[in-house]
């Protein structure tokens, strides 16, 4: 159980950085992005920092609780929203 929760301790950590991070960069340069030429960007990259934030969250009270149904749900709901906004991101990528 011990392995279990050091790794979902590294989960929150890093959604709570990506999340972080995206929501910081609503107004800035995103990867090859600017938010100023495409304002659809800047508001998917807003939504899923404040999803990751939340998700985040919930993995933290989850850790907490130490209810194994609850880290689960947490793990698939995260992995669920990183592939959602992976998903996203890609519909703007240039095609060349």
């Amino acid at each position: 159980m011990l392995a279990i929760n050091i790794l979902m301790i590294i989960f929150t950590l890093l959604l709570l950085g990506i999340g972080t991070f995206l929501f910081m960069h609503r107004h800035k340069t995103f990867l090859i992005f600017k938010t100023s030429d495409h304002h659809l960007i800047g508001s998917v990259v807003k939504n899923f920092g404040i999803t990751f934030i939340i998700v985040g969250i919930i993995s933290l009270i989850t850790i907490l609780t130490q209810n194994t149904i609850y880290i689960c749900i947490a793990l698939i709901i995260g992995c669920i929203a990183v592939t959602a906004f992976y998903l996203c991101i890609s519909k703007f990528i240039p095609k060349s």
